[in-house]
């Protein structure tokens, strides 16, 4: 996974990411060579890169710019460009520009916007704005449940043998968001489950009566979980992004085993988010939550919260 590391930015799971290739390019940095659109030569452009909150409009988020171009000779790096700073390219490139890609604060850290588009070929030096639509992390999400009786944040009792539904409300925070907004129906983000396997014998996650889909458990996330009571099992659903205090809800179905359940017993609820990257080996995009490596991305697995057990 890609980061900025000049800029402090993490190397560990804590929303970080690995040293990548490319460096810092300033105002005006690099040209290219000229381009015909027909019999017209296509003079320079000067792209300026900016970036704002997207739910938060007049917020300007500090953050860098990778740019590509994309033509005729292939997908050519044209390094990291400063946040508002400019690059000199030419009418008729065609530019893959991914804003906030090291996104360097793992708390208050933003989600890639890719953008693609071909600059205008005109006949004289011009200039082309692009800028980044960033939705922030969201490192407060709430989680509340109840249990088979209706109970709000009270234990679940669990008898041995027994089947239980416990309902469960995921909700986002205000001007936030959990997983990227761009990748909804490309990517998913995860939800993951740890509890006691030998008094849970299996765990589902249906979301309007539907079995949602079990995913890999990524290879950092159990760095990530902070253990309460017996847990030693992890299981993971695919999740949908939600953003600006929208909420899902979802039923966890359990069953249990001979062994019942103690009051160290829990259920611990953590996350991980969707986010682009791009492979620190060969720069080739990555969408998903974790990187080449099994490190995050987007914002650091985050626990929720315990779901409570009981005898």
């Amino acid at each position: 996974m890609l980061a900025y590391s000049l800029l402090g930015g993490n190397t560990n799971f804590l929303g970080g990411t690995q040293a990548a290739a490319g460096g810092v390019s300033g105002a005006g940095g690099g040209t290219t060579t000229v381009n015909m659109v027909g019999d017209k030569a296509c003079a320079s452009t000067t792209v300026s890169l900016p970036n704002t909150n997207a739910l938060a409009r007049g917020t300007a988020p500090v953050q860098f710019t990778r740019v590509f171009l994309n033509n005729d000779k292939g997908r050519i790096d044209k390094g990291q460009v400063a946040d508002a700073g400019t690059l000199t390219l030419t009418g008729g490139d065609h530019i893959i520009a991914y804003h906030a890609e090291n996104s360097t604060a793992a708390a208050t850290g933003y989600y890639t916007d890719k953008r693609e588009f071909t600059l205008p070929c005109t006949g004289a030096t011009s200039a082309y704005t692009d800028e980044g639509q960033l939705y922030q992390y969201d490192n407060a999400m709430t989680l509340s449940y109840k249990n088979q009786n209706g109970e709000v944040n009270t234990g679940q009792s669990i008898a041995a043998n027994s089947e239980y539904n416990i309902d469960v409300t995921i909700r986002s925070s205000s001007q936030k968001s959990w997983g990227n907004p761009q990748l909804v129906g490309k990517a998913s983000n995860a939800l993951c489950f740890k509890y006691n396997n030998t008094v849970i014998t299996s765990l589902d996650w249906k979301v309007g009566g539907v079995n949602q889909p079990v995913i890999s458990v990524p290879q950092i996330h159990a760095g990530n979980n902070t253990d309460v009571g017996q847990s030693n099992s992890f299981r993971c659903f695919g999740a949908s992004m939600i953003k600006n205090t929208e909420k899902f809800d979802g039923v966890l179905n359990i069953k249990s085993g001979s062994t019942v359940a103690t009051a160290g017993d829990t259920i611990n609820v953590t996350t991980e988010d969707m986010d682009y990257d791009l492979n620190a080996d060969d720069l080739s995009e990555i969408v998903g939550v974790q990187d080449e490596d099994g490190n995050d991305l987007g914002f650091r697995g985050n626990y929720l919260r315990p779901i409570d057990l009981t005898a």
